[in-house]
């Protein structure tokens, strides 16, 4: 009995590690948009590599264009749905970046998923890399200033195949802010779970209710999991009460 509860103890330990966010893979970039063509290619933004914080926007290790509006819109194909938990994200400061997600463009249209404006993070001149995931020492949270708060560079975890991101031209006052046609992304980094197959059309689109709820995640969370090995480990070393 004891090697039995040992024996589920181990795979609900397992399970745990396999449904806990991972990167998410890209299999295909595309671009569509004006200005001009991204030098050193869109491919580069997933590459695994992070520029180095305050690099030249236009050095090596960053895709960078020039255009005015919304420019360019760089957009990732995960291959299959995702839940979407984070992100890294590396891009040039002052340009305001948006990053929007989708299941089927073509269907459902894009759905915004942050915006990161100008003037949030550390640097001030070149390359500044901002995170979602609590704890990291790059992650961008809620400020609060007299009169004046910033929400935190944040979103709650959402289903999606695709994903894209946007430079988005903004207006400079006093000199200060946008400069509207320079932006460089040096990485864009997801992390998250695969969905199950199955999964995503198990309900009707009413009840899906859009693309953010689009799908059921029948993958359980890792501390359920986990607190359930531990009850079974316990079970396996407590000792027997002796006879009298």
């Amino acid at each position: 009995m004891k090697k039995m509860l040992l024996t589920l103890a181990l795979a609900l330990i397992g399970s745990a590690a396999v449904a806990a966010p991972v990167q998410v893979p890209v299999s295909e970039i595309s671009t569509i948009g004006n200005g001009n063509a991204i030098k050193n290619g869109a491919a580069l933004i997933a590459d695994g590599e992070i520029p180095a914080e305050g690099s030249a926007w236009n050095g090596d290790t960053s895709a960078y264009w020039s255009g005015t509006g919304t420019s360019k819109m760089i957009t990732f194909d995960f291959g299959q749905e995702y839940e979407l938990h984070d992100l890294v994200l590396s891009v040039g400061y002052n340009n305001n970046y948006l990053v929007e997600v989708s299941l089927d463009p073509s269907r459902d249209g894009w759905s915004e998923l942050l915006f990161v404006p100008w003037y949030r993070g550390e640097q001030w001149s070149g390359m500044e890399t901002i995170s979602t995931v609590a704890g990291d020492p790059e992650y961008v949270g809620e400020i609060e200033l007299g009169f004046f708060s910033f929400a935190a560079i944040d979103f709650e975890p959402v289903n999606a195949r695709y994903a894209r991101i946007s430079g988005v031209a903004g207006r400079s006052i006093l000199g200060f802010g946008p400069d509207n046609n320079k932006y460089a992304v040096g990485e864009l980094t997801f992390y998250g779970k695969p969905v199950l197959a199955g999964a995503a059309g198990a309900a009707s689109e009413d009840e899906q209710g859009g693309v953010a709820a689009a799908s059921v995640n029948l993958v359980p969370e890792p501390g359920t999991l986990a607190l359930l090995a531990a009850g079974l480990l316990g079970a396996c070393v407590s000792p027997r009460r002796r006879r009298v």
